[in-house]
């Protein structure tokens, strides 16, 4: 065999045995998200959804699921010691003492969600079988309530800067570790509902590396404009039909955002009037195939968003409702969160401080769209039904015949 090809090889695996992968599982939070304030809340009949991952703490590991949170930098989980409510009950809860490596210390802890408790020291791993860990000294909060986001806790992957005051945050130990040649993490998304508990597999987060059969075409480069921090990049302009706002705007990518994007305060009204939505921030269902495409510009790079992304069906009180899942963010930033990245493959590369969208791998039906079911009951809606058949017809079979 020729040696070239042999070193290839062995490169290629390398490469691929590098790679951590961790299941991501969409679970769902009633109602809507407190930590970005809508002008108006969405009716408690609508589900967000949140990517979850899972984490191993202590010695032995005690095994929690996680919100994977690039809009925050704190890891904290409930503490079997303090956090003793019936909710509380239901979730796997931290104990120090059945951890050989744990170092507790009576530092408060306050998380930027208002979740209070201690912060204790511990061995954090990531991956199938422990692949890689963080040393004993990782700090992570024990909180005395739950998050009530659908997981036990929450993992924070932004830069120290956003860790509240705390140590070092785990991707930075992570990064610092010889098993980890790139220094970057990557989220691949979809809405496959799975049998079990109504929960949906959503995906795939890799550490250390990517993925190339999670995308197609080129991954595009953004510089982060605010290292230390938020995820944030620079949008060139917001394009809503034949309307554009011109840029530039500071964008934070946040994966804990379930919106498809946040719009700045003194944008939102404006967008909300493009796309012709009521004050409660809702379109008249049979309006929905006719919605213009929203187009997010970056680094001279466009990237598209439909109706049947940005468009959230339920039914209240058996009346079929449609809300613009577009978010006021009650600041001068805007947000890019979960709807975005079912349509696009986001890289988050923290050695070169820059992230890239790439397309994601096609499943119309479950990539695509926030989820077929929503949009099942809108099949006889006018031309809503050619459209679904269109993107669903294969995988979903929601509307018949075309």
């Amino acid at each position: 065999m020729n040696f070239s090809y042999i070193c290839i090889l062995f490169v290629f695996f390398a490469q691929a045995h590098a790679i951590i992968r961790i299941p991501i599982e969409t679970r769902i939070l009633k109602g809507y998200s407190s930590r970005y304030k809508r002008q108006t809340t969405i009716p408690l009949t609508w589900n967000e959804p949140y990517s979850v991952g899972h984490v191993n703490i202590g010695t032995p590991p005690q095994t929690f699921s996680v919100i994977l949170d690039t809009g925050s930098g704190d890891l904290f989980i409930p503490s079997a010691e303090t956090c003793t409510s019936s909710d509380c009950m239901k979730q796997n809860r931290f104990e120090c003492s059945k951890s050989s490596t744990c170092q507790a210390t009576n530092q408060t802890f306050q998380s930027g969600f208002g979740d209070h408790g201690t912060l204790d020291y511990d061995l954090v791993c990531l991956g199938t079988n422990n692949q890689i860990c963080t040393t004993n000294h990782q700090a992570f909060g024990l909180v005395s309530r739950t998050a009530g986001w659908g997981a036990d806790g929450l993992l924070g992957l932004s830069y120290d800067w956003l860790k509240q005051g705390h140590p070092t945050a785990v991707m930075t130990q992570i990064f610092q570790s010889p098993k980890c040649p790139e220094k970057l993490f990557a989220f691949w998304l979809n809405s496959t509902l799975s049998a079990n508990n109504g929960e949906r597999h959503g995906g795939e987060f890799t550490i250390c590396g990517t993925d190339q059969s999670h995308y197609q075409g080129p991954i595009n480069w953004v510089p982060v404009i605010t290292t230390g921090g938020w995820w944030t990049i620079s949008m060139d302009s917001l394009t809503v039909g034949d309307y554009t706002f011109g840029g530039p705007f500071q964008t934070i990518v946040d994966s804990g955002a379930p919106n498809g994007f946040g719009i700045a305060s003194n944008a939102y009204q404006a967008v909300m009037t493009q796309l012709g939505a009521d004050s409660n921030g809702q379109v008249d269902c049979t309006q929905v195939p006719y919605l213009p495409i929203i187009t997010l510009t970056f680094n001279g790079i466009k990237f598209t968003l439909d109706p049947s992304i940005y468009v959230i069906p339920y039914n209240d009180e058996n009346q079929q409702k449609c809300d613009l899942g577009l978010a006021n963010s009650g600041s001068q930033y805007w947000l890019i969160g979960v709807m975005f990245q079912r349509k696009y493959y986001s890289i988050f590369d923290y050695g070169n401080s820059r992230i890239g969208f790439a397309l994601s791998t096609p499943n119309l039906c479950v990539d695509q769209l926030t989820d077929c079911t929503f949009y099942s009951s809108l099949c006889s809606v006018g031309n809503y039904k050619t459209m679904m058949c269109k993107e669903c017809k294969k995988s979903c079979n929601l509307c018949g015949q075309c």
